[in-house]
């Protein structure tokens, strides 16, 4: 197993904790204002698999529905790359205190 150094975990860390305000069409989606990377991609997964949208000859595809084709705007796509589509719905970092979104 590779050893990152503590300064490597700590970036890391802090950007998995690191909220970023929504777009529209993904705060809609999702039904949240903020949101961090690895929180829309637990969503994303537990949508995927509650609606039974994996591929059934290809599983590392997502077949969309009519919601998740509004949001990603195609049919089918490579279900480890969602970030590659979502990414453009993450707006500014904000900070979060309280429960409240600041910017």
């Amino acid at each position: 197993r590779r050893r990152i150094s503590a300064a490597q975990r700590n970036r890391l860390r802090a950007f998995a904790r690191r909220q970023y305000a929504l777009a529209k069409p993904l705060r809609d989606f999702i039904g949240r204002d903020h949101a961090s990377y690895p929180e829309v991609v637990r969503f994303m997964w537990f949508y995927i698999l509650n609606h039974d949208l994996l591929d059934e000859r290809h599983r590392r595809y997502v077949v969309c529905d009519p919601p998740l084709r509004r949001l990603v705007r195609k049919r089918r796509f490579l279900a480890f790359g969602m970030l590659h589509d979502l990414r453009q719905y993450f707006q500014d970092p904000v900070e979060v205190k309280g429960g409240r979104a600041q910017r």
